[in-house]
């Protein structure tokens, strides 16, 4: 059979992945998946030829296989069965072991998440691990980052607690950005050393192959988005990518990139905005940012401030103001809003 199909009729499997969907899996019990890899891989090889520029390794992914992916699959388990396989785990490492071959044969390496370097035996990882280039580690639950470089695989720091750019900054509602890998403010990025993501010997840290930083785009909209998403946050991690280990402290990094805010404004870029402070002081309503630079506008009326709300100069009376709203604006750049109720 020269089929190229990734599924087959009469696959009854029910699932459910990360990214909530049901169809989206190749079967790896069948030979067309791997006739599908063997040609894009192949297609890749004479692209890269023809341009002059060499290609060392394809990313395959390789993560996020749901649970009960194959079982409704006559195919599946009956591979399964001929290879006494007791979980459908197997099916995945038969699947990167098999594209890992293909590669092999082309003469280019494979890159893959997490999954395709944990919780395999020691045979699997004598096959896949020499044409291995490189395994994203996302999450360090159970010192995965540490478990992956004791195995010689070639690491690479991105976890999303700290290289996420598409996590949000702030847990403010309005913020832009997922939540569910927790909060990824500037200075996380900063703090992404080695001796934190893979907390190990030296020997073992030399597995440690680079660093690097996500934005998915399941939430981007725009170019200004992106901007936003990535400035300053890019700053920390080109500083890890530096230096694996801690060199500047929060401080002198915050001076650092309220510097380049300059830069980016002048250029009508746009990037992330601390929100500004606001409180009650002496019967003074007093707002501050952590800039020093820029616009702080405000309404006393309930209202979105906008770039033309009143511009906030000095301590302003409180009397009778039920509450406050204030938005930094510095260039294109615009913070979410504060909110200070007055009783």
């Amino acid at each position: 059979d020269a089929s190229l199909r990734l599924i087959h009729d009469g696959d009854t499997s029910r699932y459910t992945t990360a990214q909530d969907f049901h169809d989206n899996l190749m079967n790896p019990a069948l030979e067309g998946p791997y006739r599908f890899w063997d040609i894009v891989i192949g297609s890749l090889v004479d692209t890269y030829k023809k341009a002059g520029v060499p290609l060392r390794a394809v990313h395959i992914g390789g993560d996020e296989v749901p649970e009960h992916a194959w079982d409704g699959s006559v195919y599946a388990n009956r591979l399964m069965a001929d290879k006494g396989m007791g979980h459908q785990r197997e099916l995945h490492a038969l699947f990167v072991g098999r594209v890992a071959d293909i590669c092999a044969r082309h003469g280019v390496q494979i890159a893959g998440w997490q999954e395709i370097a944990l919780d395999h035996p020691e045979s699997y990882d004598a096959r896949v691990r020499p044409v291995v280039a490189a395994v994203n580690c996302w999450t360090n639950a159970g010192d995965n980052g540490q478990k992956i470089a004791r195995k010689a695989y070639p690491l690479v720091l991105s976890n999303v607690d700290y290289l996420y750019f598409d996590q949000t900054p702030t847990a403010h509602p309005e913020e832009p950005g997922l939540t569910w890998g927790g909060i990824v403010d500037e200075f996380r990025p900063l703090h992404a050393t080695v001796d934190v993501l893979c907390s190990a010997p030296a020997d073992v840290q030399a597995n440690v192959a680079g660093i690097s930083g996500h934005l998915f785009a399941e939430t981007v909209r725009s170019r200004q988005m992106i901007e936003r998403y990535i400035l300053p946050r890019l700053l920390g991690l080109a500083e890890r990518a530096h230096n694996a280990h801690e060199t500047i402290g929060d401080k002198e990094y915050f001076g650092a990139l309220s510097a380049e805010m300059d830069n980016w404004a002048s250029e009508g870029t746009d990037f992330y905005l601390r929100q500004p402070g606001i409180r009650i002081s002496g019967g003074k309503i007093e707002m501050n940012d952590a800039y020093g630079k820029g616009e702080i506008r405000y309404t006393l009326d309930g209202s979105e401030p906008g770039r033309d709300s009143m511009l906030y100069a000095g301590p302003i009376d409180a009397t009778g103001v039920g509450q406050v709203r204030a938005r930094l604006f510095y260039g294109p750049a615009a913070s979410v809003t504060s909110i200070l109720f007055i009783r």
